[in-house]
């Protein structure tokens, strides 16, 4: 199995699928601090001697709960990923082109929340093994192992079977050491900053509580979390939220019910959509479930964290195990009184409107095939034309069977993923999506015929 996995990754195979990999606790080599050096005061840290420790300008006194986010994000050049009436969020993805180190250490997401327009929450991920360049790394291994002659004329390393098991336990450990490494420094850093931290647990659900080391500044948690097999995280949080463990306030499901009712929205085009739901960009990996499933969450006011919950279902750079996610996820869900419902088999448009019309979106497992993803893209230009909606409908049904058989049936899938519907207009027989690629994918249109013809048979709604 585990050269299988390898194979996989060396080909590139199945980049965005459901695929699962097991996840362990860190245990007995945990990186600690070293507790024979001499706690500093923190009490007396000027926000520049943090600053320069961090390597970024992210405080300004007094507090980062109370400055304007997008004063935060324009000083850290952090652009802004989702903006809804009464939450947002700014991702920074670095490149090989555009680094970004803080405390040191190559940074691999940078992402701070706010609500009501008031910094809530930053979270760094420093590595993480979605983010991991497993391709680079088996290739770099693979030509050092195999036949010189086939380095020399550029063609593909001739390896055994046991050159395979070895190239994967090599880059595995490598994946390891630097997890470890990252863990460390950053645990050195914090309580150089600011003493011995305390261990404890943040966040709800058994499957998405962290195991965290805290240190307290001036109304700021630090929480460090590492995971073996899978990444290393800095989150910083209010105080009051640390010692509440991360858990949120609950809104009744009587007052969820009518909030989301608010927010469908109709339009005179026969358009229904539900609005204010969050983007989360799920970047350059095989992330779509939980970045789909934290949008859904904070959709419905429950914290999530996509790296938390890719940990629960044990995300890949390759994917998730969407049954695991759902297993998972659901003690998270229960303690905010909410439920997970399963709707499987074909699409039905009742089915759709009903949830929609409740203000709840569906997130909708399905097949990548990319002639169409193209089509389904420029259409959203071409429909923001239109005037004449029964001449529109018609025409998209009379286009159907030939873009499902060329750019569908006849076009080899490029992986499952999973993606929310959003809305519906009954009388063109179409469907809203919105995808977990950044606000340019936030909404567009297929017809329901389309969408059954990519239909990957599951589909979830997270009931108030």
């Amino acid at each position: 199995m585990a050269r299988a996995r390898l194979l996989l990754r060396l080909l590139l195979l199945a980049s965005l699928g459901f695929c699962s990999n097991a996840v362990t606790a860190r245990a007995d080599d945990d990186p600690l601090p070293n507790f024979n050096t001499t706690t500093p005061d923190s009490s007396t840290l000027t926000v520049d001697a943090v600053n320069k420790a961090i390597g970024a300008p992210l405080f300004q006194a007094p507090s980062l709960w109370t400055e304007d986010d997008g004063a935060v994000a324009h000083r850290l050049g952090w652009p802004q990923e989702s903006s809804t009436s009464t939450q947002s969020s700014f991702r920074l993805y670095p490149t090989e082109a555009n680094p970004v180190t803080l405390f040191g250490l190559p940074a691999y997401a940078c992402s701070f929340y706010a609500a009501k327009a008031h910094p809530n929450e930053v979270s760094i991920v420093f590595i993480n093994t979605g983010d991991f360049d497993w391709k680079h790394r088996y290739a770099v291994a693979a030509q050092k192992i195999g036949n010189p002659d086939d380095s020399a004329n550029g063609s593909t390393p001739t390896l055994s079977s046991d050159d395979y098991a070895s190239i994967q336990d090599s880059v595995e450990r490598d994946f390891e050491d630097e997890l470890k490494k990252a863990s460390q420094t950053l645990t050195d850093s914090l309580t150089g900053l600011f003493g011995s931290p305390a261990f404890e647990g943040f966040g709800g659900g058994s499957e998405t509580r962290e195991q965290v080391k805290r240190w307290d500044w001036q109304g700021h948690s630090f929480l460090l979390s590492d995971v073996r097999d899978q990444y290393v995280s800095l989150r910083i949080v209010p105080v009051a939220v640390a010692d509440n463990y991360g858990k949120g306030d609950t809104i009744s499901s009587d007052d969820l019910k009518a909030l989301l009712l608010t927010r469908v929205k109709h339009a005179p085009s026969g358009d229904t959509v539900v609005t204010e739901i969050p983007m989360i960009d799920q970047g350059p990996k095989g992330y779509c479930v939980p970045a789909t499933w934290a949008r859904y969450l904070r959709y419905l006011g429950v914290p999530a964290d996509m790296y938390v919950l890719a940990m629960a279902a044990g995300t890949s750079q390759r994917g998730t195990n969407l049954g695991a996610m759902v297993d998972n996820v659901d003690s998270l869900v229960t303690l905010y009184h909410r439920k997970i419902s399963n709707i499987p088999g074909d699409l039905d448009l009742k089915t759709i409107e009903k949830n929609i019309d409740l203000g709840l979106p569906l997130m909708w497992t399905c097949t990548i095939h990319i002639p169409f993803e193209k089509t389904i893209t420029q259409r959203k230009v071409d429909r923001e034309k239109v005037t004449d909606w029964s001449a529109w409908g018609t025409q998209l049904a009379a286009q159907d069977a030939n873009e499902i058989t060329n750019e569908i049936t006849n076009v080899p899938s490029d992986g499952g993923h999973q993606r929310m519907i959003i809305g519906y207009n009954e009388a063109t027989n179409e469907i809203a999506i919105s995808d977990s690629w950044s606000t340019e994918f936030a909404i567009r249109w297929m017809t329901l015929t389309e969408a059954n013809a990519i239909n990957a048979g599951e589909s979830y709604v997270i009931e108030p």
